[in-house]
């Protein structure tokens, strides 16, 4: 789950995501420091493992630089996300009640970006980051931000 804000132009957060390999990038952008699943390259690859789905490739270290390689991973993450409008939450809190996880609620024209990992996007047994930053309607992006996911064996 990923909380996105309006920057200092006030403009919404934007949810594009790209046809995938195109030179577009999503407007919602995560890498992950490792492989998630099989670390496939192919983009979107959303089905079920029996039906020939993979995972989401790892750009070590995190990098938002040019290159249809990083564009690519990045459409891949960005398509097994959903948006969601600030009152509509995503995510339980600790009493397992809906809710968003910003303290007051997210502002106007922020959103939540949830994904249920599946087997075919697991995280492998290890310590990975995942960085993410985010693109507003009008094109500015925001600051990026990490954290830490450590899978116990």
């Amino acid at each position: 789950m990923l909380e996105a804000k309006p920057g200092a132009s006030g403009a919404s957060v934007g949810t594009f995501v790209p046809v995938p390999g195109s030179a577009s990038r999503p407007d919602t952008q995560v890498e992950s420091t490792n492989s998630l699943g099989n670390g496939s390259v192919q983009i979107c690859d959303i089905q079920s493992a029996s039906e020939g789905g993979g995972g989401i490739p790892g750009i070590n270290p995190p990098n938002f630089g040019p290159g249809q390689t990083i564009t690519n991973a990045l459409q891949d993450f960005a398509c097994r996300l959903s948006a969601f409008q600030p009152t509509t939450p995503c995510t339980l809190n600790r009493f397992g009640a809906f809710a968003v996880l910003t303290p007051g609620g997210i502002t106007g024209g922020g959103r939540q970006f949830c994904h249920i990992v599946r087997t075919i996007e697991e995280f492998p047994v290890n310590t990975t980051i995942l960085t993410a930053q985010s693109t507003d309607t009008s094109g500015a992006i925001g600051s990026t931000k990490q954290i830490v996911v450590r899978r116990l064996p």
